[in-house]
């Protein structure tokens, strides 16, 4: 298993000790039925966007992905991480979770992506 690691910038301020770690991962395969994820993070609170990123999934060991967020001291207590699996621009899997984290900590959250969690057209 390979384990990809991003890691993102922008929420930096509590210090190398407390991250946030996000493993996405999915029974589709790279990169034919998945070649992308768009990752959205929210401020559970309000809903409030705070960081949105996109990661290309080019070879057929991308998955799992691992991003690792450093918060900072005004990240929101919970946050909501959404991310929708692409091929070919095209949505074909999408997960969601809302969790607290914790400073001091290394913060582990997973996300699976199946195509079963897909909205029905129109709803």
């Amino acid at each position: 298993m390979n384990r990809f690691a991003w890691v993102l910038v922008g929420l930096a301020g509590c210090g190398p000790d407390t991250l946030i770690e996000v493993e996405v991962d999915s029974r589709l395969r790279p990169p034919d039925e998945i070649d992308s994820i768009s990752l959205e993070l929210r401020a559970d609170e309000d809903g409030g966007l705070i960081r949105q990123d996109a990661l290309a999934l080019a070879e057929p060991d991308s998955l799992p992905a691992v991003i690792l967020y450093e918060p900072g001291d005004s990240t929101p207590a919970v946050l909501r991480h959404r991310v929708i699996g692409r091929v070919r621009g095209t949505d074909v899997a999408v997960g969601e979770v809302t969790y607290t984290w914790f400073r001091s900590n290394l913060n582990e959250v997973r996300i699976v992506l199946e195509p079963e969690s897909l909205p029905s057209a129109g709803r």
